[in-house]
């Protein structure tokens, strides 16, 4: 659902606005998956 709504946005943006967007959600991406990797890692130990 948030994922929709977030096209459904980026599609009302100007180009410039996309890119800044798109280089934010990438960023927290990779914050997200490096959160989930250290949890991961000590929830094994």
């Amino acid at each position: 659902m948030l994922l929709v709504e977030m096209i459904y946005n980026l599609s009302l943006t100007p180009p410039p606005v996309l890119l800044v967007s798109l280089a934010g959600l990438t960023s927290s991406v990779a914050q997200d998956e490096t959160a989930t990797e250290s949890t991961d890692s000590n929830a094994s130990v």
